[in-house]
């Protein structure tokens, strides 16, 4: 197993009372996750990022939205392949990416296959209408106990 360095879109909901993130229907795969760049030798963690926000959603970053300067959390995990008995590291690395303003909300809004997700429907995994999401990510967010369980 290869070693494996991305980082993850934690994409807020400012108008709602209780924190909500944005997720993304996968048709090939049939169920929402985060948006998540792998990172490239030459990319610091926020750059990877950035850049899979302008390609796969064809956002503008200071126009639509604002990636935090530091990350919100940095998760390490070793894994060991019991049939080969390699080892590999997983490094993650989460960020906020809050919407621009008004405009910014707006395009947002406008995302097709999007979807707002409480803390409750993330740590369930699974949407209030039963539909799932990505077991890896609910995995990966309960290991980090990144989301209040609430």
């Amino acid at each position: 197993m290869p070693d494996r360095q991305a980082s993850i879109a934690l994409i807020r909901h400012h108008d709602e009372p209780e924190q909500h993130w944005l997720a993304f229907w996968n048709d090939a795969k049939s169920y929402f996750s985060f948006i998540t760049a792998e990172r490239l030798e030459s990319e610091s963690w926020r750059e990877c990022l950035d850049r899979e926000l302008a390609w796969q959603l064809d956002l503008r970053r200071g126009k639509d939205y604002l990636i935090s300067s530091m990350a919100r959390l940095h998760f390490e995990e070793s894994e060991v392949d019991f049939n080969s008995n390699d080892e590999s590291k997983l490094e993650i690395e989460f960020y906020v990416v809050d919407p621009y303003g008004r405009k910014g909300r707006e395009v947002f809004a406008a995302l097709p296959n999007s979807q707002w997700l409480s803390n409750k429907e993330l740590m369930a995994g699974r949407c209030d209408d039963d539909r799932p999401i990505d077991p890896w990510l609910v995995q990966l967010l309960q290991k980090a106990d990144l989301l209040p369980k609430g």
